[in-house]
């Protein structure tokens, strides 16, 4: 990086002690502090903002499993990293932190925006099990421990981390690095849900979303009796990985000991003398502030990335859960407990993505006026939006939707949600001017119309003989029951050929 104080370039070097070379042309180098106090793979020095200040400090990341906050400042002729804050017995070691507090974060590595944003990504896994390794028993027999390749085969190679935004925050412990990750992310947010809820034992208000691939952020505050906030994720009848939050203790978990079956899992390996284990629960202490508690936790199909703390803590894991295992639970024991969240599914990289930001809005509006209640609307029209609202959330995490089936859904919960509010006082009909492709249906903003036809005969898209909505200009329109009944078909004809191939 460049060095403004001495108007040169810094190398920091990795393998072994850490060394520091400087240069004015990055090609002839002179060798600065040698610091065999820090023993380090892939080290590196980021000069960053602290937030709310014009201060800025620097962080040693060693390999991205620990960090220090210092300086960067000449000592005896030589550039050297000094540490701010020195522990141990004699003041005189580092104050190492951690940089992430589960094991699959290694081998950090960053860059510069040219908005001036440092951006962190990490490897994604931890050398204890990355690969297979033989290991001699005190017989003298050999054997060999199976690593993830046993479950990814020999051609994986691993995978990154989230990106984060780097900086540093000052915290009742002190001056902390923060590890955000970068906003891009929430351009790939595509089905969101957000509620306030209160949580309890008794109910899931997660019940009926199904996803492997998501971003979910809770902020709860417990109450005096509550002992714990749990989240479960890619879950089915057997196994699941667990978030959870232990009041008493302030200690935040994140449990993949019960995510899959002990025989199948990669083996636990000793590096350096301490064993990693794959089944295993991986913890950090998280302090509530103002008596909250926010998480940010991203689920990916291998992986469960958990932020709290503002930021400042950070545990990644890598999970490897069954195919059906797309299953979500909340809850609290104890005290109920007051909580927001906001759950968005995220775009894959799949060809066959389904875009539903669509009807993710619909759903929105849909829920908002279901939540207060009738009115002065017909029983009719508010049962109407009842059942193509629980058609449509259920469209919207079935495995086996469609582009179709998801555009058919958001058309019939539109015109279900238009039909109610022309149908406040007397029976209004409202026919939508009909599209004629698929893509109309989705895309369409034409406006409603008011007419004197019945009610019923809310037109929708034409249906064909394999359940699936075909174009809509042949004339024939159909009611909003026939549309949601023609969503269902299409998902249950969808889910019975999956299961015969």
């Amino acid at each position: 990086f460049w060095h403004e104080d001495s108007k040169q370039w810094i190398m920091a070097v990795a393998g072994g002690p850490l060394r520091f070379y400087s240069s004015p042309d990055l090609k002839t180098w002179t060798a600065q502090a040698m610091q065999d106090d820090i023993i380090t793979e892939c080290p590196e020095l980021y000069y960053l903002p602290v937030e709310g200040t014009d201060e800025y400090k620097y962080v040693l990341s060693e390999g991205g499993r620990w960090y220090q906050i210092g300086d960067f400042k000449e000592v005896d002729g030589v550039w050297t990293f000094v540490p701010d804050t020195m522990n141990g017995p004699t003041g005189d070691v580092p104050l190492r932190l951690n940089m992430n507090y589960a094991p699959d974060a290694y081998a950090a590595q960053s860059f510069y925006k040219e908005d001036g944003r440092v951006v962190m990504v990490q490897w994604m896994s931890n050398w204890s099990y990355a690969d297979n390794s033989t290991v001699r028993q005190p017989d003298g027999s050999k054997v060999t421990l199976e690593g993830i390749r046993k479950m990814l085969g020999e051609k994986h190679n691993g995978q990154f981390t989230l990106m984060a935004d780097l900086s540093v925050v000052r915290t009742p412990e002190g001056l902390r690095l923060k590890q955000t990750p970068v906003a891009e992310y929430d351009q790939m947010k595509n089905l969101e849900v957000k509620d306030d809820i209160v949580l309890d034992d008794k109910s899931n208000p997660l019940e009926g979303i199904h996803s492997q691939q998501f971003q979910f952020e809770i902020e709860f505050a417990p109450e005096k009796g509550t002992e714990k906030v749990v989240l479960e994720v890619l879950k089915n009848k057997d196994y699941q990985t667990t978030i959870w939050y232990d009041v008493n203790t302030g200690i935040l978990h994140v449990d993949r000991s019960k995510s899959m079956a002990a025989e199948q899992a990669p083996a636990d390996h000793m590096q350096n003398g301490t064993w990693f284990k794959f089944l295993e629960d991986y913890t950090a202490p998280v302090a509530m502030t103002n008596g909250k508690i926010k998480l940010k936790v991203f689920v990916d199909n291998y992986s469960v990335e958990v932020y709290a703390g503002n930021d400042t803590i950070v545990l990644t894991e890598l999970v490897f859960p069954y195919k059906d295992a797309d299953l979500l639970n909340l809850y609290a024991v104890g005290t109920p407990v007051h909580a927001t969240y906001s759950f968005a599914t995220m775009d894959s990289y799949r060809k066959d993505n389904t875009d539903m930001r669509n009807l993710s809005g619909t759903l929105a509006d849909a829920k908002d006026q279901l939540e207060r209640g009738q009115g002065n609307y017909t029983d009719e029209s508010f049962k109407a939006l009842q059942d193509a609202y629980k058609a449509a959330f259920a469209a919207a995490f079935n495995p086996d939707s469609t582009q179709n089936s998801i555009n058919l859904a958001n058309y019939a919960l539109t015109n279900a949600l238009t039909n109610l509010r022309a149908n406040a006082d007397k029976p209004i009909t409202v026919t939508p001017e009909k599209p004629t492709t698929v893509t109309d249906i989705y895309d369409s903003t034409a406006k409603p119309v008011v007419s004197e036809t019945p009610a019923q005969a809310v037109s929708a898209a034409s249906v064909s003989s394999e359940g699936t909505p075909t174009a809509a200009a042949t004339g024939f329109g159909m009611t909003l029951a026939t549309a949601i009944g023609a969503l269902a078909g299409a998902v249950f004809t969808n889910r019975k050929r999956r299961e015969q191939e």
